[in-house]
């Protein structure tokens, strides 16, 4: 049986801003792009549920969709002040409606410190 010569050839790609850290970067940021356009129209939807079926205080928006570091896993983490005893069955209506993309803390059973921090860092969403 003959070796086959394979000849070194080189592949030329068109240019550096088609390597493949910047295919990964672009792909990030179209991804990051459609998640957010998804979870602002559902955060108009989340605070007209609550806003309609609950009457909460106050509402709070946290997390990667404040601080814009966006991924294909960010979800909506917000903090309601004044559901008392009917923050279970709002989480569980977002979630019912939505999917799981909201993570829902009531104001009333967070520590102090985090109240703090939602309300340094968070941005007040209702009223």
């Amino acid at each position: 049986m003959k070796n086959k010569t394979v000849k070194n050839r080189s592949v030329s790609l068109p240019h550096k801003r088609f390597g493949l850290l910047e295919i990964i970067k672009k792909t990030r940021k179209r991804i990051s792009r459609q998640r957010q356009k998804e979870l602002r129209e559902k955060l108009i939807r989340v605070k007209e549920i609550l806003t309609k079926e609950f009457h909460p205080q106050r509402i709070y928006l946290f997390g990667s969709f404040i601080k814009g570091n966006l991924h294909s896993q960010s979800d909506i983490d917000i903090v309601v002040e004044g559901l008392g005893d009917n923050w279970l069955r709002a989480g569980g209506r977002l979630i019912d409606t939505l999917g799981e993309c909201v993570d829902l803390k009531p104001w009333e059973l967070l520590n102090e410190d985090f109240r703090r921090e939602v309300v340094k860092r968070g941005k007040l969403i209702y009223p």
